[in-house]
């Protein structure tokens, strides 16, 4: 996965969580006087060169002591001089968010690294705990957690670094635990206020969003229109998929819908004549009629509407018959998620929303999606296992949704996939997966498209 410097999943959390921790107080190793003085001086002058900047001056002048105090004196020493320099329009506590890249982990920050990765991450060992802070260019899930001091961070290491049912629940679970921990300390501190202005100025101060232009390749994609990605009827005239089979709106595929007209009745997304489908017992109507309903471009029986066969399949007694041998591409389309985690909170701090990517194996064959940025729906239409064949994907076919982290993806849900030999017809399925231990109840779009 290509790490981005950007405010959604875990680096939401840790941004959020920067502007919970400052508001905590109760660290016995604070810093020095200068340099919270410094700070909180130069963040008075510029809401008052400014106009006082509205209800965050006010609030910000009675609560810049208690955010200061458990802040380290390099951090505060960093934003004092870009306070100092910021133009009225910019918001000086994103100062805060910017002087990040001098921090360096303490010995208190070390030992939270180190629990995280010895009892909840799945990667674990050295390599964990450098992606658990990161870089500036490449923070970890850590990474806003740098400027603080003992107290708080011996807070989140008890609360959020054990669980008794195991690593994937922990891992799981850490982003919610921070938001809840942070909470206890934001709401015993400062006002509502200053909890709003700290988590809206951090949060420019890490994206860029106050001044500089952040990074976002790999962004979602608009949101996709009525049509084969996600629709399996058809697409009326206001964008709507219609799937009733109603003579008023008749297609399928994501094609445009059409009205029947006359005699002609909607059967399986197609116009067929009403006497044919009572008289064409032994074969398949289609708009030209009665078919003998053994061709693979028309087979069927019944008087039923005619199907086309799609590729790696044949018509054998009236009905597509699939080839095990034949390949095929499988292809994530969309998911939809629940708006609660497995364990009923928010999928990153303060109500974000996740970052979905699916995972796809069959036998020693794995794919991954890209991530789509804050989205409880969200639409990929990307091969994830290419040219596989029919039997093998049937044999063994297992899903994963995660949200994209950071440093390190949150198992959402998954499951395994039962292909049946109609579901290689090339139109869109949906595959529903239940709640279990480790994920949440999910359905996953998805097309198998012959090669």
């Amino acid at each position: 996965m290509i790490i981005r410097f950007r405010v959604t999943t875990a680096f939401v959390a840790a941004a959020l969580v920067l502007g919970t921790l400052v508001a905590c107080s109760g660290s016995d190793a604070g810093p020095q006087p200068t340099s919270e003085a410094g700070f909180c001086d130069a963040l008075t002058s510029a809401y008052a060169r400014c106009a006082g900047a509205g209800s965050c001056g006010t609030s910000m002048s009675a609560d810049c002591t208690k955010l200061a105090s458990v802040l380290s004196p390099s951090v505060l020493d960093g934003a004092k001089g870009c306070v100092q320099s910021m133009t009225c329009g910019s918001d000086p506590l994103s100062c805060l968010g910017k002087a990040l890249g001098s921090a360096t982990p303490s010995a208190a920050q070390t030992k939270l690294a180190t629990d995280y990765c010895e009892s909840c991450s799945l990667v674990g060992g050295d390599a964990c705990k450098t992606a658990f802070f990161g870089t500036e260019q490449v923070p970890g899930l850590g990474f806003a957690l740098l400027p603080f001091g003992d107290a708080p961070l011996a807070e989140i290491d008890s609360a959020c670094t054990t669980s008794s049912l195991g690593k994937t629940a922990c891992q799981a679970g850490f982003t919610a635990c921070l938001s809840a921990t942070t909470t206890k300390f934001l709401a015993t501190t400062v006002s509502a206020d200053s909890a709003t202005c700290l988590i809206e100025g951090i949060k420019a101060g890490l994206t860029g969003a106050d001044g500089d232009a952040g990074t976002g390749s790999d962004a979602a994609p608009p949101v996709t229109t009525c049509g084969p990605d996600n629709c399996a009827g058809c697409c009326d005239a206001n964008g709507a998929c219609s799937t009733a089979d109603a003579n008023s709106a008749c297609g399928a595929g994501g094609a445009a819908c059409t009205a029947c007209t006359g005699s002609k009745v909607c059967d399986k997304g197609q116009c067929i004549d009403a006497a044919c489908k009572a008289s064409c017992t032994s074969g398949c109507c289609s708009a030209a009629g009665c078919q003998t309903g053994s061709a693979a471009g028309a087979c069927g029986s019944g008087g039923n509407a005619c199907a086309v066969c799609g590729g790696g399949q044949t018509c054998a007694g009236g009905a597509c018959t699939l080839n095990g041998g034949a390949l095929f591409d499988f292809v994530a389309v969309g998911a939809r998620v629940p708006a609660l985690n497995q364990s009923g909170g928010a999928w990153d701090a303060f109500s974000g929303l996740p970052d979905p990517l699916l995972k796809a194996t069959s036998g020693a064959a794995a794919g991954t999606t890209t991530y789509r940025a804050d989205t409880l729906t969200p639409v990929w239409n990307t091969i994830v296992l290419s040219g596989l064949t029919a039997s093998a994907l049937k044999a063994d076919l297992v899903i994963e949704l995660s949200d994209s982290d950071t440093a390190f993806d949150d198992l959402m849900g998954g499951c395994p996939v039962k292909l049946k030999d109609a579901d290689f017809d090339g139109a869109l399925h949906t595959v529903a997966c239940a709640k279990s231990a480790t994920g949440v109840a999910l359905s996953v779009d998805y097309r198998l498209k012959a090669r």
